[in-house]
């Protein structure tokens, strides 16, 4: 592993050791690898409390010359240092163990929780910036992810790009299961599942771009497990399944039923479209690095949000009850009231084209990032100790998603009682399955809704004492 190896892994993991949500597992996190052995992601599960609920917390790992190490500044810095050996060069292997103690990481957990606590509240403080979203000067200028391409690699962010690359016709669907099937690392018992996933894919998508699933669908393997055994690789005794992703293996529990309406199908899917997204692989001897969720703009919550909302858009049935549910729940209204991005979308170009024309059809100049970071610090307030914030830290957040709503669902010729009608399906779709906890100011949203309509011209009726 070379030094802009662990560079990349710091920029995507160091900034939070992310929680896992009590509903999803844990799916592979280690990013990218030249060297032909694997790098594996695993994860210490800690509990702790706060307004006296149970939290899992999820501090991501990868196995590195055959030492499992914590993704931290702390962590990578001391394995830079006592590997000097550690260069460019992609043949270049070290086995140097590196020892990491469970209080040294939960010590390195809790300093950046602070750090990311400190961070956040300075950088997207409400006095920093004014309230209006047009004043945005000062921001930088958010720049799309597409591809790199070296000498020996080609980094690819955005799947159109793999038009430059030999690899240039998508598969149909019929290559694609034709490809599984020829895959003898797939059990037949579940077969089925995959079989499925492909045909639901390409029944929602018909122009779903496959070819770095079809890449992976060659090698992938399919690991029945026992229960003991998925706590064991996942670190949750509640898990059925997890996608690991630079070894191509998915892991699934034994006597699993994968119906259409249970929990677990929706875990697999999820996992399934990572895979969609990600991967390794190379041709005439260059390789070839998938990873749409790119690094302009590194947050895994987002794009774990993105990719639950699109593994269960897959399905014949409207599924709320999904991974990570109130930024799901986010991204889900904002996504359905655009007219100019969709799932699909999601599924082919990065995570910075999301922010890109959410930007676009906001108006706004680079405040998508802005937002989707305070999404993210809510989501740490809810899991960590070491933050409370007030709620007024969040309206902010609050009147972006409802102004996005709103602009695609109230009109100026309705009366403010309709507009009422409008918040009140707004919040049963944001609250859907959130937990009390988060404590979210229900008559905040109503209370900007008089702005907003005020603003838009609609007679707003104040109650009289």
């Amino acid at each position: 592993v070379n030094i802009r190896e662990f560079i990349e892994l710091e920029n995507i993991f160091a900034s939070t050791p992310y929680p896992l949500a009590k509903k999803m597992v844990p799916d592979s996190k280690g990013y990218p690898q030249y060297n032909n052995k694997p790098q594996n992601y695993n994860s210490t599960i800690k509990q702790n409390k706060k307004n006296n609920k149970k939290k899992i917390r999820l501090i991501p790992k990868v196995i590195i010359g055959g030492a499992l190490v914590a993704i931290s500044a702390i962590g990578i810095e001391k394995y830079i240092t006592q590997n000097p050996n550690t260069t460019s060069d992609k043949k270049s292997y070290s086995t140097h163990s590196v020892v990491t103690s469970e209080k040294e990481e939960e010590t390195t957990a809790l300093e950046k929780i602070e750090e990311k606590t400190t961070d956040i509240k300075e950088k997207y403080n409400p006095n920093k910036f004014e309230t209006s979203h047009a004043a945005s000067g000062i921001r930088k200028e958010l720049e799309v992810d597409t591809f790199i391409d070296g000498n020996n690699y080609y980094y690819v962010y955005d799947l159109n790009y793999l038009d430059q690359t030999p690899y240039k016709n998508k598969p149909t669907k019929e290559e694609v299961l034709n490809t599984l099937k020829l895959n003898n690392k797939v059990p037949d018992s579940f077969r089925d599942i995959m079989n499925n996933y492909v045909e639901d894919l390409y029944s929602t998508y018909p122009n779903i771009d496959c070819r770095n699933l079809i890449q992976n669908f060659k090698t992938i393997e399919v690991e029945i497990c026992s229960k003991s055994q998925m706590e064991i690789v996942t670190g949750d005794e509640n898990s059925v399944g997890c996608y690991l992703r630079n070894d191509n293996k998915i892991c699934v529990l034994e006597n699993t039923e994968y119906e259409s309406d249970a929990w677990s199908k929706q875990v697999i899917y999820h996992e399934l479209s990572h895979c969609l997204r990600q991967g390794n692989f190379t041709i005439d001897g260059k390789d070839y690095i998938v990873r749409t969720m790119g690094t302009g703009y590194n947050s895994q919550l987002l794009e774990e949000a993105l990719n639950s909302n699109f593994a269960v858009s897959l399905f014949d049935y409207e599924e709320k009850d999904i991974a990570y549910q109130l930024q799901s729940n986010y991204i889900k209204t904002i996504v359905e009231s655009m007219d100019n991005y969709t799932f699909e979308d999601y599924a082919i170009h990065s995570t910075t084209y999301f922010l890109k024309k959410l930007d676009e059809y906001t108006g706004d100049d680079n405040y998508a990032m802005t937002m989707m970071a305070l999404m993210e610090f809510q989501y740490d307030d809810y899991h960590a100790d070491k933050i409370n914030a007030e709620q007024s830290e969040y309206y902010r957040l609050y009147d972006y998603v409802s102004d996005i709503y709103y602009k695609s669902h109230i009109t100026a010729d309705m009366s403010y009682d309709d507009a009422k009608l409008v918040t009140d399906d707004l919040l049963e779709k944001i609250l859907y399955d959130v937990p009390e906890e988060y404590n979210i100011d229900i008559n905040h949203f109503y209370d900007h809704l008089k702005d907003y309509c005020k603003e838009k011209g609609i007679e707003v009726k104040e109650k009289t004492k």
